[in-house]
């Protein structure tokens, strides 16, 4: 009988895990969802477990296990030759998504174009990082990284509505 507990108990987290995984993935914009971009075929990646994350980041694997993340979930967009990439993770807790999009936000304050919004529950910040622009949202436990090709008045668009979009399904979730 114990025995059996414990498998199914295996049974539960294995599910569970996968659950996470495929949930992160409802958070991005589906094709058609932003206008003018579609999703590259192929292009979506996800994981929860370390060799998931080395698979993915190499060596920020290490650097992101120990922030907390719990999974991962990856899409790149086009529009044109114009490409936007979007990482999504999930943190076990809301203080660690904040504190890793402190850290994502320190690193291009000052940049041209930076702008920075938020409270309590969520932020949002943005800059042009050579010939791309750069955004970082965090809200509840996720924390979202977005980098578009492209510096102008069009990318920069673009990422305020996969910004809006993303904050709205992590809201809701």
């Amino acid at each position: 009988m114990r025995r059996r507990s414990l498998l199914v108990g295996a049974m539960l987290l294995v599910a569970g895990a996968a659950l996470a995984v495929s949930g992160i993935m409802t958070l991005l914009p589906p094709a058609g969802a932003i206008k003018g971009w579609s999703v590259l075929s192929g292009s979506d990646r996800k994981g929860s477990t370390s060799k998931e994350f080395y698979s993915m980041y190499d060596g920020a694997a290490p650097v992101m296990l120990q922030a907390g993340i719990t999974s991962a979930g990856q899409r790149v967009y086009q529009s044109g030759k114009r490409r936007l990439t979007v990482d999504l993770y999930r943190f076990k807790t809301a203080a660690q998504a904040k504190a890793y999009y402190a850290k994502r936000k320190a690193e291009i304050a000052g940049k041209p174009g930076s702008a920075a919004s938020g409270d309590a529950t969520h932020g949002t910040t943005s800059a042009v990082s050579g010939r791309t622009i750069v955004a970082y949202l965090w809200g509840r436990n996720c924390c979202c990284t977005m980098s578009v090709n492209g510096k102008g008045a069009d990318e920069k668009a673009a990422l305020n509505a996969f910004t809006a979009f993303i904050a709205r399904k992590i809201a809701a979730q």
